[in-house]
C-alpha cells in the first residue's frame, strides 16, 4: 500500500504507514496480552529450557521446580528433573568446592544444602567436605599461632558445624592463649 501519501520530500518514498488504526489498535493489544496467555507452567519450562542451554543446571533445576508444583501429574517436567539432578548436583558440588578455596565456608554450606535437597547421601558427603577443610585451616592457624585468625574462624565453624570434631579442644586451645595474654598484660600492668 505505497502512495503518494507515502511520498516524502523530492519523492523519496517513506516507510510503510498504518493508516488502519483499528488494525494498529488490535495489533498492539495482541502484543501487549500474548505473554499473559503463556500459563505459568509454561513458562517455567521456557526458562527452565533456556537455563539447560546456558548449561546453568543448578538454575534450571530451580526453575522446572514451580512447574513441577504446578502439575506434579506430569510426565515431562518429572523426566526433566530426573535428567538435570546429576548435572546439577555436580554443580553445585563445584560450587562447594570453589567457595572451599576462597574461604567462604558459609556460601560452600548452602551450596551442600542443595546437594542435600536433590540427594541426601551426596549432600552429606559434600558437608563433610567443607567441614573437613574448615577444621583443617582452624588447626593450621592455631598451630602457626595465628589466634586473633583462628578465633573468627572457630566461630564460623561452630555456627555452621557445631559437632565438628576437634573443635572443642580448638576453643580450649583459644581460650587458654587468651588468658596467658591477658595474664602477661596484667603482671606488666600493661591494660
Amino acid at each position: 500500500a505505497w502512495s503518494k501519501v507515502n511520498a516524502g520530500p523530492r519523492g523519496h518514498v517513506r516507510p510503510f504507514v498504518m493508516r488502519d488504526w483499528k488494525a494498529a489498535l488490535v495489533a498492539g493489544l495482541l502484543l501487549a496480552t500474548t505473554p499473559a496467555c503463556v500459563s505459568a507452567y509454561d513458562r517455567a519450562l521456557d526458562h527452565g529450557h533456556a537455563l539447560v542451554a546456558q548449561k546453568k543446571y543448578r538454575d534450571a533445576y530451580a526453575a522446572y521446580r514451580p512447574a513441577a508444583k504446578l502439575d506434579p501429574g506430569e510426565a515431562e517436567v518429572q523426566a526433566l528433573l530426573a535428567q538435570i539432578r546429576p548435572y546439577a548436583i555436580e554443580e553445585a558440588t563445584q560450587d562447594a568446592r570453589t567457595s572451599i578455596s576462597a574461604g567462604a565456608y558459609e556460601a560452600a554450606a548452602k551450596h551442600a544444602d542443595f546437594v542435600t535437597e536433590l540427594d541426601a547421601t551426596k549432600g552429606a558427603a559434600v558437608h563433610a567436605e567443607v567441614a573437613r577443610w574448615m577444621r583443617a585451616a582452624l588447626q593450621s592457624l592455631v598451630q602457626n599461632g595465628k589466634m586473633a585468625e583462628a578465633y573468627p574462624l572457630a566461630v564460623r565453624a561452630h555456627r555452621l558445624y557445631p559437632q565438628m570434631d576437634g573443635l572443642l579442644a580448638t576453643f580450649d586451645q583459644l581460650r587458654k592463649h587468651y588468658l596467658a595474654e591477658s595474664d602477661a598484660a596484667l603482671a606488666q600492668q600493661d591494660y
